[in-house]
């Protein structure tokens, strides 16, 4: 009986696809738990963040109220980068195979991992490479149409982390750093960074104070650091308490959430995140496959694609620490 569209290669696309996605959507990907997430409908994605107000000053009955000029800040702009593959196999090999379904749903269950998987170290290396000081192709966001000015850095030409004394300048004027470069991690180091956080760096782009409450302890999974953070984070008593009285309270207990990524590859590394703020993950394609026959070849192929993008959209929600420069 002869091979037909209709009742072969159908079939094919519609098993590649069940296959992918339950292979996609079980493996286990962290970046979603923090990453603020979107879809996009478009070749890139444009963020410019309002500067806001400023204070308001106080009127007097009747008085007329006093009239401010709106600006902008930084643009950011996230391009959809496509992944795929394709398998091409002979006609005699699906019309003589009799295991030919099996041998594709091992292929399909593969591409939805790999999938996943390339997508979580697109995500890891935001942070892996975010202190390169002369930036790298992760931060790269160009696209056909459009060339950001920035290259292979952020929005405002700076990398994601800045170490003191390669401070960025916001557009009020003031300057700020997120980085400590040898910065091991404990309670005081970590004291440190949380107020660099939380008071220092806590400015918006027109230089009025705003809120920001880190939530996410960020590191190598199973790394010594992460073991470390564990114990502090969630112990009742202070575990650093080496001389004073017994029953101490720990002041971190619970302040944090520990996330572990094992695709994320610096083991003395960590950074402190504010979730689902600064980091945006946008999904374009979800994966796409299909099943044809290519008359030209003699063969049928197999064929798997997504498009994806993610950037940092504002540094203020995320300190690190002993990542390196280069």
């Amino acid at each position: 009986m002869a091979v037909t569209r209709s009742n072969l290669t159908k079939a094919m696309a519609k098993d590649l696809y069940i296959y992918t996605m339950e292979s996609y959507n079980a493996e286990k990907i962290v970046y979603p738990e923090f990453w603020e997430t979107g879809e996009s409908s478009s070749e890139f994605e444009q963020y410019t963040s309002a500067m806001g107000p400023g204070t308001l000053e106080e009127v007097e009955e009747a008085q007329t109220l006093p009239q401010v000029t709106a600006s902008e800040g930084f643009t950011v702009y996230i391009a959809n980068r496509k992944i795929g593959q394709r398998l091409k196999i002979s006609k005699e090999a699906v019309e003589d195979n009799q295991k030919i379904k099996e041998f594709l749903k091992v292929w399909a269950k593969g591409w939805g991992e790999a999938i996943a998987v390339t997508k979580a170290k697109k995500h890891a290396n935001v942070f892996l490479y975010g202190a390169y000081t002369a930036g790298y192709d992760v931060f790269n966001n160009a696209t056909p149409s459009n060339t950001p000015s920035y290259g292979n850095l952020c929005y405002d030409t700076k990398p994601l982390f800045t170490a003191s004394g390669n401070d960025r300048t916001a557009k009020h004027g003031g300057t700020y750093y997120n980085f400590k470069t040898t910065f091991n991690f404990g309670s005081q180091n970590l004291q440190t960074l949380v107020q660099l956080m939380t008071q220092t760096n806590a400015y918006n782009e027109a230089g009025v104070e705003v809120s920001i409450m880190p939530d996410v302890f960020y590191c190598r999974l199973y790394s010594d650091v992460w073991y470390a953070a564990k114990r502090l984070f969630e112990s009742e008593g202070d575990i650093n308490n080496t001389g004073g009285a017994a029953g101490t309270s720990n002041v971190w207990r619970g302040m944090f959430r520990v996330i572990g990524d094992r695709f994320f590859t610096d083991s003395d590394a960590w950074v402190l995140i504010q979730s689902k703020k600064g980091l945006m993950s946008l999904n374009r394609i979800s994966p796409e496959t299909d099943f044809y026959e290519d008359e030209d070849n003699d063969c049928f192929v197999a064929k798997v694609r997504a498009r994806y993008g993610c950037a940092p959209t504002n540094f203020r929600y995320m300190v690190a620490a002993n990542l390196p420069q280069s």
